[in-house]
C-alpha cells in the first residue's frame, strides 16, 4: 500500500511546511526518529512528540520518515488535524482509519432512525449516536500491526478534535509491545489545551520528544547553495538575519533573489524582501492562530511605541496571551527582540489589512498612546497615518508636533501634521496661524509651494488676524515672487505696530527690510519712510546693513561685521536670508577666502539639516564665490546643484544669481550653445529689478560680448548702471558693469567712452581695489598708448593675483604678453603667454587657451592672416585704413553688426587689440574694387 501524502507542500501553493529543504540541519533528528522506527518493528512501541515553531520543517520531517518506512513495509496511517475541524467529533480517527484495509467500511451507512448517513453527516454528527458505532480503534489497530508494522502521524495534534484524542490517548497505553509507532507533530507554543496528552506522554516510559529549532547560518547557507546561490558570509549573514532562520521564509528570500527584478529592487550583497517572502511571512502568521495576527497588526501600527502592555490594551487581548504568541512568533522568526526583523514584514502586516481596519486601529493607537504621555511626533504620525484629528486634543498636538519636526530638521513630517491639522480646523484665527507654520514648512523645501496660501494669508493680514512675525515671513514670501506691493503692505503693517514689538521679532523687522533695500529696492521704497528707523542696534551690526555699506560705501569693517553676524546667528527659516546677505558682503567686498569657508560650512549644515531652500541659497553663494576666483568647473558645479534643489518656477526673484554663475561659467569656458540654452530659461520682470537681477544681466551681458552681439550686450551693463546709481550702489564689486561697457566701447574704436567709463569705476567706493581694480586697470590698459600699456598691465596683475581671480588674471597676462609682443620684447612675450595659457587650461577658458595656442609670433603674421576669411579680410583691409564701422558697412554693402561680427573675428584671429594694431597688407585690391 502506498503511503499517504503527509501535508509538505510548497510556498506558492500557499501552505505553510517550509517546502522541501533536503532536511538541512536535520540529521540529528532524523537518525533518533529511525532509531525508534527500528525499536518498534521489533514490537518496542513507541510515541514521539515533535515540536517546534511554525514553519520550521516539522511536516517535512513526517513525509521524509513515512518514506523511509514504507521503504521498510510498514503501513503508514496519516491524519492532518486543522483547526478548521476541531469542533468536528472523530475526523482526526477517520482520517487515520481509512488507509486500514476495509477502513471506508468502518463507518455506519445508516442512521439509528433507519435514514442514510453521508459521508458528511459521520464527520458534523454529534457523538450520541456516532461513538457507539465507531469500532474500538486501539484494539484495531494493535491487531493489525501483529500482521504488519505500523506507522501512526498526526501533524499539528494541537488542532485534534478532543474525540480523536481520547482514541489516541488510549492507543498510547496499549502499544508497549505492539510494532507500532506513533509520532505527533505540535507547534512550539499550542493555544490549545493538551494537558491530557502531554501527561500521558510524560508517564509513559516508551514516549521520547524532540524539538526542532530554526535554521543555524550553516543551514542557511547550505540552503542558499541548493538554490544555486553563492553563500558568501556577507549572503548568508543577511539571508539569515532577514528569515530568522525560518525554512519557509528562507525559501521565499531564495526565490526573491531569484527573480531578474524583484518587487523590491536587488541588493547585489543581501537578502531580496519580495512578493514570495510576504505572502510566506503571511502564511506563516495566520498559521500561528487569530491572535498572532491580532498581535503583529498591533506591533505593526504601533511600530517602536510598542510594549506587551500598550499591545495588550490596543487589541484587546491578554497580557500573558500577548506574551504567548510574540514568545511563538518570535521562535519562529517572524519577529526579533519582539519587533518585525525588518520594515518589509510590517508593510506586509499592514498592506493586508483593509483601509478601515488600519485606519481604526492607528486611531485608536494615537488615543492611547496620548493617555499615556507618549511622544507628540509618535502620536501625530499615527493621526497622519489614521487621517483623524477631529479630537479635542489632536489638533494641540499636532501643531506641537510641527514645531518638534521643524526644530529636528524634519520638515516633510511637519508639512503632513499642519496639513491635517488645517484641514480639520474649524477656527478662523486658529487656521491662519497653522496657515503660517504651514507656510513655514513648505518654504524649507520648495519655496514655490507657498504661493497657494499667500491669499489667504494676505486676507488675514489685513483683518489683523496675522501676528508680526508671521507678517514679516509673509513679506519675505511675497517678495520671493515677486509681488513687490504686497510685500510693502506687509511690512507697513508690521512697522505701524513697532514700539510694541518684542525685541526679536523688531530684530528681525529692521534686518528683513535692510535686506530689503539692498535685493529689491522698489519695494524698500513702497514702504513707509519711517520704517527701519529707530531704537536698536546699528545697521551695520545687521547683515542687511553691512550689505548695503559694502554696497553704498565700500568694504570699510565689512569683514569683522559680517563674521560678527555669522557666528552669533542659528541657520534657520527667518535667518536663511541673512546669512546669504553676511556671505555676500563678504563676495563684495572681496573677502572671498572667509566667505568660502563660511559657505562651505554652512552647506554642509543645511545639507545635514536636509534644508532644500537653504541649500540652494547657499550654493548660489558658492557658484558666485568659485567665479570670482576663476574656478569654473566649480561655479558651474555649484550653480547648478542650486537649481537643482527645486523647480526653476520656485525661484522666482532669487533665480538671477545661481542662473547668472551657470551661464557665466559656460560662456566664459567656450560653451556658447549651452549658454544660449540657459538663457532661454524665462526670467519674470520683477527678479530684473533686483540685487539678483544684476548679476543676471551683467552675466548675459558677457556671454553677448563674446559672441560677439556688441550692441545687445551694451544695453545689458547700462541696464546694470541705470539701476545702481539709481538706487545708489556705487561699489562694482556687485557687478563690474563700467569695465564690461568699456571693453564693447573698446571693441567698437570709441577709446574715449571706454576710458570715461573705466575711469568712473576707479573713482567709486571699493572701485580701486581688489578685483574690480584688476578688471579696471586691464581696460585702462587698452585705451593707453602702448609704452604705458604694460605699465598698467603689472598693476592690474598685482590687483586680480591679490584677489585670486585665475580667468582675470590669464586675460592680463595674455595681454601683457601682446604688449611685450608689440614692443619686440619677444622672449618676454613668449614666457608671459606661456603663464597666461597655463591658467587658462587650469581654469577651462578654451577660447584664450586656442587663442594663445594658435597666435602668430608676429602681430598680423601670414599664418594669422590666413586665417581669415574673405569677408572678414575685406572688413579689415578698410578698418586698419581707418573707416569707422558705419563707412565699412556702407562700402561692403552689409550691416553695421555683421562689420563688428567680422572685426572681432579678424582680432581673435590676428591676436590684436586695437584698429591701429590691424596689418595693411589684407587684400588691399579688395578694399578698393570696394
Amino acid at each position: 500500500m502506498m503511503a499517504p501524502r503527509v501535508r509538505a507542500v510548497s510556498v506558492d501553493s500557499g501552505r505553510h511546511d517550509g517546502g522541501f529543504m533536503s532536511l538541512v540541519d536535520r540529521d540529528i533528528e532524523m537518525s533518533q526518529l529511525r532509531q525508534w522506527l527500528a525499536e518498534s518493528i521489533q514490537g518496542n512501541g513507541r510515541v514521539v512528540l515533535i515540536k517546534g515553531p511554525v514553519a520550521s520543517g516539522k511536516s517535512e520531517l513526517l513525509r521524509a520518515l513515512a518514506e523511509q518506512s514504507a521503504a521498510d513495509g510498514m503501513l503508514i496511517l496519516g491524519a492532518w488535524a486543522r483547526s478548521s475541524e476541531r469542533h468536528v467529533p472523530l475526523s482526526v480517527l477517520r482520517q487515520l482509519l481509512r488507509h486500514l484495509p476495509d477502513g471506508g467500511q468502518m463507518w455506519p451507512a445508516a442512521r439509528p432512525d433507519g435514514a442514510p448517513a453521508t459521508s458528511g453527516e459521520h464527520l458534523a454528527t454529534g457523538p450520541a449516536w456516532l461513538f457507539d458505532t465507531v469500532p474500538d480503534a486501539c484494539s484495531l489497530l494493535v491487531e493489525h500491526a501483529a500482521e504488519r508494522p505500523i506507522l501512526v502521524l498526526v501533524d499539528d495534534v494541537q488542532h485534534a478534535d478532543p474525540a480523536s484524542l481520547d482514541h489516541l490517548l488510549r492507543l498510547i497505553r496499549q502499544i508497549r509491545q505492539a510494532r507500532l509507532m506513533i509520532v505527533f507533530t505540535e507547534a512550539e507554543h499550542s493555544p490549545w489545551e493538551l494537558g491530557a496528552l502531554h501527561t500521558e506522554l510524560l508517564r509513559q516510559p516508551y514516549c521520547r520528544g524532540l524539538r526542532l529549532r530554526v535554521l543555524s547560518p550553516d543551514g542557511v547557507g547550505r540552503v542558499l547553495a541548493a538554490h544555486s546561490i553563492a553563500a558568501t558570509d556577507e549572503l548568508v549573514e543577511s539571508f539569515h538575519n532577514a528569515s530568522g532562520g525560518n525554512p519557509l521564509l528562507l525559501r521565499a528570500l531564495a526565490q526573491d533573489f531569484a527573480r531578474p527584478a524583484p518587487a523590491a529592487g536587488r541588493n547585489p550583497v543581501g537578502a531580496v524582501i519580495g512578493h514570495a517572502f510576504g505572502r510566506a511571512f503571511l502564511t506563516c502568521l495566520h498559521d500561528s492562530g487569530p491572535s498572532a495576527v491580532r498581535v503583529a497588526r498591533g506591533l505593526a501600527v504601533l511600530d517602536a511605541a510598542a510594549s506587551p502592555a500598550l499591545l495588550s490594551e490596543l487589541i484587546e487581548l491578554d497580557p500573558a496571551e500577548v506574551r504567548r504568541v510574540c514568545d511563538e512568533l518570535e521562535t519562529a522568526g517572524l519577529l526579533a527582540a519582539g519587533a518585525f526583523r525588518h520594515a518589509e514584514a510590517q508593510a506586509v502586516v499592514l498592506d493586508e489589512m483593509s483601509e478601515p481596519e488600519r485606519q481604526e486601529l492607528r486611531r485608536r493607537a494615537a488615543e492611547l498612546l496620548h493617555a499615556k504621555g507618549a511622544s507628540v511626533s509618535v502620536v501625530a504620525r499615527l493621526l497622519i497615518a489614521s487621517y483623524h484629528a477631529g479630537s479635542p486634543w489632536a489638533l494641540s498636538v499636532l501643531h506641537e508636533a510641527a514645531e518638534h519636526a521643524l526644530n529636528q530638521d524634519e520638515p516633510a513630517l511637519a508639512v503632513r501634521c499642519l496639513q491635517l491639522a488645517r484641514d480639520s480646523c474649524t477656527n478662523e484665527k486658529q487656521r491662519v496661524a497653522i496657515t503660517a507654520m504651514l507656510a513655514q514648512a513648505e518654504w524649507r523645501t520648495n519655496p514655490f509651494a507657498v504661493v497657494q496660501y499667500l491669499g489667504e494669508l494676505s486676507a488675514a493680514l489685513r483683518a489683523g488676524h496675522l501676528g508680526p512675525r508671521a507678517a514679516v515671513s509673509l513679506a519675505r514670501y511675497q517678495l520671493w515672487h515677486g509681488r513687490l506691493d504686497d510685500a510693502a503692505e506687509a511690512l507697513r503693517s508690521v512697522e505701524a505696530t513697532a514700539v510694541t514689538l518684542d525685541k526679536a521679532t523688531s530684530g528681525m523687522f529692521r534686518a528683513a527690510l535692510d535686506v530689503l533695500r539692498c535685493w529689491v529696492p522698489p519695494a524698500a521704497e513702497a514702504a513707509t519712510a519711517g520704517a527701519g528707523r529707530g531704537g536698536g542696534t546699528g545697521p551695520r551690526a545687521r547683515p542687511g546693513g553691512v550689505l548695503g555699506a559694502v554696497l553704498t560705501y565700500g568694504a570699510e569693517h565689512t569683514g569683522p561685521e559680517a563674521e560678527r553676524f555669522l557666528r552669533s546667528v542659528r541657520l534657520d527659516d527667518e535667518s536663511v536670508d541673512l546669512v546669504q546677505a553676511a556671505l555676500l558682503a563678504l563676495v563684495y567686498a572681496g573677502a572671498l577666502d572667509q566667505a568660502a569657508r563660511w559657505c562651505s560650512a554652512l552647506l554642509r549644515e543645511a545639507a545635514r539639516r536636509d534644508a532644500p531652500t537653504w541649500m540652494g541659497l547657499l550654493a548660489a553663494v558658492s557658484a558666485e564665490i568659485s567665479l570670482r576666483k576663476g574656478n569654473l568647473p566649480s561655479a558651474r558645479q555649484d550653480a547648478d546643484f542650486a537649481l537643482r534643489q527645486f523647480p526653476m518656477r520656485s525661484w522666482g526673484t532669487g533665480i538671477g544669481i545661481p542662473l547668472a554663475g551657470s551661464v557665466l561659467a559656460t560662456s566664459t569656458m567656450g560653451r556658447y550653445a549651452e549658454a544660449d540654452g540657459l538663457l532661454a530659461q524665462p526670467v519674470n520682470g520683477a527678479a530684473l529689478a533686483s540685487h539678483a537681477g544684476m548679476h543676471y544681466l551683467h552675466a548675459r551681458g558677457r556671454h553677448l560680448l563674446a559672441t560677439d552681439r556688441l550692441g545687445a550686450a551694451l544695453d545689458d551693463f547700462m541696464a546694470c548702471g541705470e539701476f545702481m546709481r539709481k538706487q545708489d550702489l556705487n561699489n562694482p564689486g556687485l557687478v563690474p558693469w563700467q569695465s564690461s561697457a568699456a571693453e564693447v566701447f573698446l571693441r567698437w574704436g570709441d577709446l574715449t567712452r571706454s576710458r570715461k567709463l573705466i575711469e568712473e569705476q576707479l573713482a567709486q567706493p571699493g572701485g580701486n581695489v581688489g578685483r574690480p581694480r584688476g578688471l579696471a586697470l586691464r581696460q585702462l590698459a587698452a585705451v593707453h598708448v602702448l609704452p604705458k600699456r604694460s605699465a598698467l598691465l603689472r598693476k592690474s596683475i598685482e590687483a586680480l593675483h591679490s584677489c585670486g581671480d585665475r580667468v582675470e588674471l590669464a586675460r592680463a597676462l595674455s595681454d601683457l604678453g601682446q604688449a611685450h609682443h608689440d614692443l619686440g620684447e619677444f622672449d618676454q612675450a613668449r614666457a608671459v603667454r606661456a603663464q597666461a595659457l597655463e591658467y587658462a587650461t587650469e581654469c577651462c577658458v578654451e577660447p584664450l587657451r586656442d587663442a594663445l595656442v594658435g597666435a602668430d609670433p608676429r602681430p598680423g603674421g601670414d599664418g594669422a592672416i590666413a586665417l581669415l576669411s574673405e569677408a572678414e579680410r575685406r572688413v579689415v583691409a578698410l578698418a586698419s585704413e581707418g573707416d569707422k564701422n558705419r563707412e565699412i558697412a556702407r562700402k561692403l554693402y552689409i550691416t553695421v553688426s555683421t562689420v563688428e561680427q567680422h572685426l572681432t573675428s579678424a582680432y581673435r584671429k590676428l591676436n590684436v587689440r586695437r584698429r591701429t594694431e590691424l596689418p595693411r597688407n589684407v587684400c588691399l585690391d579688395c578694399a578698393s574694387s570696394a
